[in-house]
């Protein structure tokens, strides 16, 4: 199995501000079957995914984030 790493940065007015924001961010996108391994920061305002590269589904990974109000871009 091959994997692929991405890195998204929050953008917009809804960033990270606490530890419960990461820890809400990685829980959920863990969650993703492609998803292997999740890094959120609040200092960095950046998240770090490890995903499956044929299972990637990114489009709801955007749908997850979107969903708690936070607005990315892939960096």
């Amino acid at each position: 199995m091959s994997l692929v790493t991405k890195q998204l940065k929050i953008v917009g007015e809804h960033t990270m501000h606490c530890i419960g924001c990461e820890m809400a961010l990685t829980f959920l996108l863990s969650q993703a079957p492609s998803v292997h391994q999740v890094t959120a920061s609040q200092r960095t305002q950046e998240i770090l995914l490890v995903l499956a590269a044929q299972q990637a589904n990114m489009a709801q990974i955007y749908q997850q984030l979107d969903w708690l109000g936070y607005a990315v871009e892939e960096v």
